[in-house]
């Protein structure tokens, strides 16, 4: 498979990762790197602080406040496969 076919194919990748909320940092022919940054979800939030009489909403923005943004890598190996591996921390500054 050449370059041209690989790239193609890791573009596609690339743009179903990119509705799902991942954004590129970085982008070569072969290989991409994701991030997908943390949100805080106020409606649930603030529904499950209500009924919990706040208990959960301050679980929950405690959760938020320690969690690290997801990063993955998605690269395309010579017969066109793609690998996508998710890790939890920042692969680049």
């Amino acid at each position: 498979m050449d370059i041209d076919q690989r790239r193609a194919i890791l573009q596609r990748a690339v743009a179903i990762e990119a509705v799902n909320g991942w954004t590129v940092i970085t982008q070569d022919d072969t290989s991409a790197e994701l991030l997908k940054p943390k949100r805080f979800n106020w409606p649930m939030a603030l529904i499950a602080g209500v009924f919990t009489l706040g208990i959960l909403f301050v679980l929950y923005a405690a959760e938020y406040a320690l969690a690290k943004p997801q990063a993955a890598s998605l690269s395309v190996d010579e017969t066109g496969k793609v690998t996508r591996k998710v890790h939890r921390q920042r692969l680049v500054a």
